[in-house]
């Protein structure tokens, strides 16, 4: 009976499609530039299972979160079709549209605006973006850079890891290659999947491997992940740096959408909590974690800053800037681990140590945690391709969700 009282797994999608609304073309028009975040057009969860929303110069679909099941897959196929009219109203847009005189300060070539007929603001002028800072007259492809928000259990992020690394090797990878910039966060994940913990303790003891439950794996995986984005072999040097994201959240293949303390209070067993606390955490025991990400840490790398220091903005860090604004200080390694432990830690709370990222608690999610998988696709994909990536996806999560 238990069993009945546990909702389905979820998912939902976004598509930064690169179409949207620059400051120009909408000045120009006479019209208001929308707040980042503000719903551009009519659309709604309730009648047509997505929004549409301002994301920087983009537009943001998003959809709401299906259950996994047979209903949810049913409204994903009738929401899949929405997304896809409208994408191809924005094609029909563009190739419709003439361009326009508007200068753009950095964009060679004159935008070519359209009007939607579900703005929310009469007249708004939609266009298509510019690439390498060109707009590209002969251009109106759609093509978006896909996210899925996904809830499974703790036991199955391994499985989830081997599925992002396999997909490699097929059709629509869920990741780059190590090349590329996703591929090169991606490892952060690969890595910390391949480190052994260490079973041997100070004292002698040899830690029981049964005692690495899926669950505390899953668990090491994660947090071990975010521990590997400072050590990956980032560059930041111009003109070709091979990344260059200013957010904190943008070097997580996977972003962990519940604050680690109360995946760590909440989806962990008493059991799992005291084997992470003394084989992991406390003392000198977190050199044992910290080696998961760094070969021969000892206690002092809990200094090292969490997450690398970004592209540099207005002659800073972007990243580490970010981070001190939101915390008060750049978060380290110790910070990651004793907030894990204890959500008061240097009075933050239960929050995510991403900015800017909206965090899912675990009390709509249990007995799973929220993933969001960033840049699946990969890459840039056209809306030909989204119905198959949606479906992929969408029996991936049910594969990752056993009964429980």
């Amino acid at each position: 009976m238990l069993g009945l009282l546990i909702p389905p797994p979820t998912l939902g999608f976004e598509f930064d499609v690169h179409y949207g609304l620059i400051r120009e073309v909408v000045d120009a028009a006479g019209k208001t530039m929308p707040a980042i975040g503000a719903q551009v057009t009519s659309h709604s969860d309730a009648t047509d299972g997505f929004r549409v929303k301002r994301d920087g110069p983009r537009l943001e679909i998003a959809t709401r979160p299906f259950p996994v099941n047979d209903a949810g897959a049913k409204e994903l196929a009738a929401t899949t079709a929405g997304i896809l009219t409208f994408a191809r109203e924005l094609g029909a847009g563009c190739k419709a549209a003439k361009a326009q005189a508007i200068t753009v300060p950095g964009v060679v070539g004159q935008p070519r605006p359209f009007t939607h007929p579900k703005s929310l603001t009469a007249g708004l002028p939609l266009v298509r973006l510019p690439v390498r800072q060109q707009f590209d007259p002969s251009n109106c492809t759609v093509w978006a850079s896909p996210q899925a928000t996904l809830t499974i259990p703790l036991s199955s992020v391994n499985a989830l890891v081997n599925e992002i690394r396999d997909s490699l090797k097929v059709g629509m990878a869920l990741t780059g290659g190590a090349t590329t910039r996703m591929g090169l966060q991606s490892e952060a994940l690969f890595r910390a999947q391949r480190a052994q913990p260490p079973l041997s303790l100070s004292d002698g003891r040899v830690v029981n491997t049964s005692a690495f439950t899926e669950s505390l794996t899953g668990f090491l995986i994660l947090l071990a992940s975010y521990l590997w984005t400072s050590e990956l072999p980032h560059h930041f040097a111009e003109p070709k740096p091979r990344d260059y994201e200013p957010f904190a959240k943008a070097y997580l293949p996977v972003n962990v959408k519940a604050p680690f303390s109360e995946v760590f209070a909440k989806l962990l067993s008493a059991d799992e909590q005291l084997l992470f606390r003394e084989v992991f955490a406390l003392g000198a025991a977190r050199a044992r974690l910290f080696g998961l990400a760094r070969r021969g840490a000892g206690a002092a790398d809990g200094t090292r800053f969490l997450f690398p220091p970004g592209r540099q903005e207005l002659g800073e860090a972007s990243v580490h800037r970010r981070q001190k604004a939101e915390f008060g200080t750049v978060p380290t390694w110790d910070d990651l681990v004793e907030h894990t432990l204890n959500s008061g830690h240097n009075g933050w709370g239960d929050r995510l140590m991403v900015p800017l990222s909206k965090k899912i608690d675990i009390s709509k999610t249990f007995p799973r945690v929220a993933l969001e998988l960033r840049r699946i696709g990969f890459a840039a994909m056209f809306d030909r391709d989204w119905e198959r990536l949606m479906k992929r996806v969408f029996k991936l999560v049910a594969k990752l969700n056993p009964s429980l």
